[in-house]
Formats: structure tokens, sequence, C-alpha cells
């Protein structure tokens, strides 16, 4: 069985790893980390389930002291979570990162932290199935149709944009995988990612929505994917744990872990 830390466990989506992974047999949960939300409260309660008799603990320093760790997932926002791996790793922790907002900088920072510790890393853009498979038509539709855009919204609250998976579409749609970024000249046309403009929305009433929009002659082809609840997301969060953990790899994008 697993041991499971949970971070950011009072945000939306860490409430929605812990109801998810208290229905998994493989799993335990042995903590959740919060500096700002739920510090105190049991997990299971917070998530709005029957108590599991863990509780909100506001740094991972605290429970590292209590407890080895397994396996930890991160959804907070990139300094949190670069702070939590430095510490997680060379505990003896796999992690799974559902963050996003990393710099190329920190990515190559996780890279090398999982090589130094033997440590298995994810870190996933997004973990919902049917956006890795826009991602994936993406990249075929850009053979065929290579004058392409992207836009996606999402709530108002979300700190970087374009968003993590925007980013992977772009890049598919490249067929590459750098993170290549420059500011447009005419900034009203989107951010170049890969030279494909990215157009990013912020809005209260998204959770998540990404449209690829390809034109041909005669004819547009627009690939969409809307996030309606946010449960969506932990089938690919359990997947990426059971497939990830011991493997001592790091892996970008869960699409590649799976074989996508």
């Amino acid at each position: 069985m697993l041991r499971v830390l949970i971070c950011g466990a009072g945000g939306n989506m860490g409430k929605q790893v812990i109801k998810g992974f208290a229905r998994e047999e493989d799993f335990s949960i042995v903590g959740g980390v919060d500096p700002a939300a739920g510090v105190g409260e049991d997990l299971g309660e917070l998530a709005g389930i029957k108590p599991i008799g863990q509780t909100v603990l506001p740094s991972v320093d605290q429970r590292l002291a209590q407890q080895q760790v397994d396996i930890a997932i991160d959804f907070t926002y990139a300094e949190a979570a670069m702070e939590n791996a430095r510490k997680l790793l060379p505990h003896g922790s796999d992690m799974v990162i559902g963050t996003t907002g990393f710099s190329s900088r920190d990515l190559e920072e996780l890279r090398g932290l999982s090589a130094d510790t033997g440590r298995a890393v994810l870190v996933a853009p997004n973990f919902s199935i049917g956006a890795l498979l826009l991602i994936k038509f993406a990249g075929l539709a850009a053979q065929y149709l290579p004058d392409s855009e992207v836009v996606e919204m999402h709530r108002s609250e979300k700190r970087d944009a374009p968003s993590g998976t925007a980013l992977r579409i772009a890049e598919a749609i490249a067929g590459e995988m750098t993170g290549s970024r420059q500011a447009s000249q005419a900034p009203a046309r989107g951010e170049r990612i890969e030279q494909v403009p990215v157009h990013s929305l912020r809005l209260s009433s998204f959770i998540a929505r990404h449209d690829a929009v390809f034109s041909g002659p005669g004819e547009r082809l627009i690939l969409h994917h809307e996030v309606v609840d946010r449960s969506c997301f932990i089938p690919g969060v359990i997947l990426a744990c059971r497939r990830l953990a011991g493997t001592g790899r790091f892996v970008y994008g869960l699409e590649n872990l799976m074989g996508i």
C-alpha cells in the first residue's frame, strides 16, 4: 500500500484528490499540507466525506518528522511546489505534480533532483484524459493544417497564463517540447509558443477550456475540450501514482507516462 501525502490539501483540487484516493484500497492517505486552509481539520471532513483520521498540517517538514511518505501529490503553486520537492525527494518520496507555472529552470532543477535522489517525478499540466487526447489530436491536425492558434479559458484566480495545457498544445502543434516562449510584437495577437499564438482568458465562470483552432483553404477545424467538474482529473492522478511509483524516472506530461 502506497502512503500518500497531499500538498495543497485545502484547495479545490486537493479536496478532489482526498475524495478520490480515500476510495482506493491500494493507497493510504497519511497526511495533508496546506499553510493557508484547513490547518488542524480532518482531511475527510475538509473534503466533505467521512473522517479519515489524518489532519492538515501547515508544512511538509512537520509531516516528514512524523512518518515516511511514498508519494506526494502536489497541487499548489510553482514556488511552493519547488520547495516541497527540495524537501520531499531527498526524504525518499516520489512526486506527482499537477501544479503549473514552472519556468524552464524549475523543470531542469526537478529533473536534476529526480536524478540525484533516484526518486520519480511527474510534472503534468493536465490529468484529464480528454485534454491529453486533444493534445494528441492537435499534433496530428497540424501535419495537415499548419495555420493554427490556441485559445484557453480558466477561472480568474489562476496565476499562470498561458496555462500549462495550452503550452503543451502549442508544442504538440509545432512538433516540439521545449517550452520556448517569446512575446508577440502585436500583444493582442497572443503570446508566441513555438511560433503558435496562444490567447488566455481569465473569467469567473470557467474551470478550464482549451480550443485548438486550425484553418486551411475553405475550411476550419476546431478541437475543443472543457472541464465541467474537477473530478475528471482524479482518474489520471491515480493512474499516474500507480505507474510512476518506484520507477526513479522524471516525466513531463501524463501522456508520456501513458504512451498516448
